[in-house]
């Protein structure tokens, strides 16, 4: 009998922290959907003045 309560017990500890941290990454990925605009705004710009460098180092902007 103990082994069945044993068992129910580790189930029970197993099914709370699964739920925990699904609501742990959940509060992630909401934080992580609202910084992603600004995050590929950053992303193009950086890009956009990876390509006037490289222009005017190869001396294509005269």
């Amino acid at each position: 009998m103990s082994i069945v309560l044993c068992k129910r017990a580790l189930f029970s500890l197993i099914t709370i922290c699964f739920t925990n941290f699904l609501a742990v990454m959940r509060e992630k990925l909401a934080a992580l959907r609202k910084l992603l605009p600004a995050m590929l705004e950053l992303l193009g710009v950086m890009c956009e003045l990876g390509w006037l460098c490289s222009r005017f180092l190869l001396g294509g902007a005269s």
